[in-house]
C-alpha cells in the first residue's frame, strides 16, 4: 500500500486550506498538479513582480489538455519578515512549515486574449523533506474570474517555501498574451 501524506502534511494542508478559504475568493480543490519537476520548464518569479507572458500551442500541456506556463516562486517565511532579512534564502528550511503565521500572497492574471485561469500549488521541492511531506502535493488554490470579468485573482496565506504558479486559459486550446502579477506581504 502506497504511503500517502503524513499526519503533519495533512495538518499543513488543512491549515493552508483554511487560510485560503478564509480569504473568500480562493477555492480549494485537488485537481491535476503541475507536471513533475523537469518535464516542463519553470521560470523563476519573485514576490512583488509582474511578468508579461504568452500561452502558445507549444507550451507545457497539463493533464487537462490545457496549455500553460509554469513559474517557480519562493514565498518568504513569516520569520523572514520579522527578522528584516533582505535576501531570501534559496534552500528550504523544513521548520518554515511549522510557523504559525503565513505570508500573504496575491496572484493575478489579466488578459484580453483569453479567459484567465490561475493555479497556485506547493512545489515538488517540498517532497525532499520526507519528515514533513510525502506523497503528492495538493493544489492549494485556483481562480477563474476573481479579478473581475475574465481576469483571475487569488489571495491566500501561504507557508514559506517553494510554490508553483500556473497561468493558463480556462478552456483547452486557449492561447494568447497575459500579465501575471505576484505580490507578497508580511503576515498581520
Amino acid at each position: 500500500m502506497a504511503k500517502r501524506a503524513t499526519p503533519l502534511a495533512f495538518l499543513v494542508f488543512v491549515l493552508i486550506g483554511a487560510a485560503a478559504e478564509a480569504q473568500g475568493n480562493a477555492r480549494l480543490r485537488t485537481i491535476a498538479p503541475a507536471p513533475p519537476e523537469g518535464s516542463c520548464p519553470r521560470t523563476p518569479i519573485t514576490c512583488n513582480s509582474t511578468v508579461e507572458g504568452s500561452i502558445a500551442d507549444t507550451d507545457c500541456q497539463l493533464a487537462s489538455g490545457a496549455r500553460a506556463d509554469l513559474y517557480a516562486l519562493m514565498v518568504p517565511p513569516a520569520s523572514f519578515w520579522a527578522e528584516g532579512v533582505k535576501e531570501l534564502p534559496t534552500q528550504v528550511d523544513p521548520h518554515w512549515l511549522l510557523e504559525s503565521k503565513r505570508t500573504m500572497v496575491s496572484v493575478s492574471m489579466t488578459s484580453t486574449a483569453l479567459d484567465s485561469y490561475v493555479v497556485f500549488e506547493q512545489s515538488s521541492a517540498l517532497e525532499a523533506v520526507p519528515e514533513f511531506m510525502s506523497g503528492p502535493l495538493p493544489v492549494v488554490a485556483r481562480d477563474d474570474n476573481g479579478g473581475g470579468g475574465t481576469d483571475a485573482k487569488l489571495s491566500l496565506a501561504a507557508v514559506g517555501g517553494p510554490w508553483v504558479v500556473v497561468p493558463q486559459g480556462k478552456k483547452r486550446g486557449l492561447t494568447g498574451a497575459y500579465t501575471l502579477t505576484v505580490s507578497c506581504t508580511p503576515p498581520q
